[in-house]
């Protein structure tokens, strides 16, 4: 049996599938996980936090902090929501082995049950730990020490009650919600959110590294480039994630799942290199 505490407010956030499927390289073949799986949960939101916060960030002393404001919008929070902030029910996505290979995307169909405009996806989730007992953090459920992640939408979504939200969400680096992009798709309308709009440096340089942006060697940063010298050797032309994930699987064969979870912890490592650089 292999039981841990690894499931984050956005439940594979604190890395569950990596960790689980290296434990069970150690565990007998039949070995039972704790929590054995896990679903996300999708509701239509309009969070009163999210909206106060976007308002006392509108208007400082004078001063017009539009652009902080527009960075907030990209940015996954976390937050105790109330069932009233919901506009619709909450529903399961896809059922998710907490042992098998980390997800790239989660997708479900939300129903909406009262007016909008939609500002925000609420996403909680629902563990399996053992045949016929689960654990939710769902908006409607018992209070935990879990909170819902809310994803904004800008601008919001309109939507009327017996709409279905067409909603998917794409965790680059599933570890680092900075990474995270989401899209919302009703009647014709599309809200494409990003949370690297969040951040600040170069968003198509940080792109690169994360592989979303095809087509040639990836640049290399400052960051990069200056670690490069400090070490004494002479800053490559180019990055390739590829290669590195490589190198990464053949220096420690044993500290990664699969050679997607060396690739994520490539992505980091870049991703954490220009954040020290910053």
């Amino acid at each position: 049996m292999i039981v841990a505490e690894l499931l984050g407010h956005f439940a594979p956030a604190e890395d569950v599938h990596r960790l689980y499927r290296l434990a069970r390289r150690w565990a007998r073949p039949d070995a039972v996980t704790i929590p054995a799986s896990y679903q996300l949960v999708f509701a239509a939101a309009r969070p009163a936090a999210l909206a106060r916060e976007l308002a006392a960030v509108a208007d400082v002393a004078g001063l017009d902090l539009a652009p902080l404001a527009d960075r907030l919008r990209h940015r996954p929070s976390y937050a105790r929501l109330a069932p009233a902030e919901l506009l619709g029910p909450e529903v399961c996505g896809a059922d998710h082995d907490a042992s098998a290979p980390t997800p790239t995307r989660f997708t479900a169909a939300v129903p909406i049950a009262s007016a909008g405009p939609v500002t925000a996806i609420a996403v909680s989730f629902l563990a399996t730990l053992a045949p016929g007992v689960t654990l939710t953090t769902a908006v409607d459920a018992a209070p935990t020490h879990w909170l819902q992640t809310v994803l904004p939408l800008e601008p919001p979504l309109p939507a009327a009650p017996g709409d279905v939200l067409d909603v998917e969400v794409i965790p680059r680096a599933i570890v680092a919600g900075g990474t995270w992009a989401w899209t919302v798709r009703n009647r014709g309308e599309a809200r494409a959110m990003d949370a690297v709009d969040a951040l600040v440096g170069e968003r198509d340089d940080l792109l690169a590294q994360l592989g979303v942006r095809r087509g040639g060697p990836l640049p290399v940063s400052p960051a990069v480039a200056r670690l490069a010298v400090a070490l004494g050797a002479a800053p490559p032309d180019h990055l390739d994630v590829e290669a590195i994930t490589d190198r990464l699987c053949a220096a420690w064969p044993a500290r990664y799942a699969d050679r997607e979870d060396a690739r994520q912890q490539a992505l980091l490592l870049l991703r954490a290199l220009d954040r020290v650089g910053e």
